[in-house]
């Protein structure tokens, strides 16, 4: 009765949570710190209350799941994969997940993951379907324009051959020194592990590392998988991993044809405190008189502008070389995703228990 009351009152938070969140994160582009706060004050009070008086050997694994979820967030945002609202909703939701629904086989120190991995499935399966749409409606309307990209050449794709070809090496090498020394954790935390890699892989991708290094740490790469097959494992044959190489190639082409659909056309009297301005647009700011403009982007919810700046476009649009609109990137609300993501992981951990 005590447990059933528990999981019904964490999954209460949780739709409260999502409801809110998914409403702000719809009508304002945001997710506000004050619901966060007081929905994770409630959370942690009766999480500790369970964990304290009936569930205590799962307070580390509780505790564990929470920084990694929370980390993990943080770097997520860090990359402008998502906004700082979503990593502190995902927090949030981690915080209210039943321990109850937790595995308490095996090693596994961060269960959130499951969560994370459907929340970005429908993330995908959205911009997917989106992309389908509005490529379809260019393309029954007549307004089709060129696929093509400045600078997506034979040339490029060689240049950056180094980059992944270093980038596949290191997976290998990383997933075979965890199965020989730790096979049992790996697989218990299998996912996490993944992400572990691709974030350590992310990480010098995306810093200003040579291409010398690159292709030094390839070689040197290439000569132990020779060592470890040839010397240590002569009966062990190489498999190389085409499911791995399909999903990044699909994953790829989705993302190059989602960024032409990137931007949105709107007024500059439309225009919002939150919204993201394109490079174009910056750019077209940088001869003008008019104070108080955005001057640089990152396209990311870094770069979310201000209701000064909103009122300073407005300006600049009833100015000698200003425009009646502007382009925007276009806004997708993460929250219904990690809600849903959510309440379904839950929902199918406690039918399947």
């Amino acid at each position: 009765m005590i447990n059933n009351t528990y999981v019904i009152l964490m999954i209460g938070l949780i739709v409260v949570s999502g409801i809110l969140s998914s409403f702000s994160d719809f009508k304002y582009g945001k997710i506000y710190n004050r619901q966060i706060i007081i929905l994770f004050g409630f959370g942690i009070f009766f999480q500790l209350i369970w964990l304290i008086f009936f569930d205590s050997h799962m307070l580390v694994v509780y505790l564990l799941n929470l920084i990694i979820g929370t980390g993990l967030g943080y770097f997520l945002y860090y990359y402008n994969i998502w906004a700082a609202g979503d990593a502190k909703l995902y927090s949030l939701f981690l915080t209210l997940v039943p321990v109850v629904i937790y595995p308490i086989k095996g090693l596994n120190i961060f269960p959130g993951f499951v969560i994370l991995v459907v929340i970005f499935a429908l993330g995908f399966l959205y911009i997917a379907l989106e992309t389908i749409y509005l490529f379809l409606q260019e393309l029954f309307t007549g307004r089709l324009v060129d696929l093509q990209k400045p600078g997506f050449s034979a040339k490029a794709l060689f240049e950056m051959l180094p980059f992944y070809l270093f980038a596949y090496i290191f997976a290998f090498i990383y997933n075979d020194l965890l199965l020989r020394y730790l096979a049992d954790f790996y697989k218990s935390n299998m996912g996490t592990l993944k992400f572990l890699n691709f974030a350590i892989i992310f990480t010098l991708l995306s810093k200003n590392v040579s291409k010398k290094f690159f292709i030094i740490s390839s070689m040197c790469g290439t000569i132990y998988l020779i060592i470890r097959f040839v010397f240590f494992s002569p009966g062990k044959k190489f498999v190389l991993n085409i499911s791995v190489l399909a999903i990044v190639t699909v994953i790829v082409l989705v993302r190059y044809l989602a960024g032409r659909y990137n931007y949105k056309k709107v007024g500059c009297m439309e225009l919002k405190p939150g919204d993201v301005v394109s490079y174009g647009t910056v750019v077209s700011f940088l001869n003008s008189r008019v104070k108080g403009l955005p001057l640089f982007t990152t396209e990311s919810p870094h770069s979310r502008i201000s209701i000064e700046e909103v009122k300073s476009i407005i300006r600049w649009s009833k100015s000698k070389y200003g425009n009646d609109y502007v382009y925007i990137v276009r806004h997708i609300p993460f929250a219904p995703f990690i809600t849903v993501g959510t309440f379904f992981y839950v929902i199918y951990k406690i039918i399947v228990l």
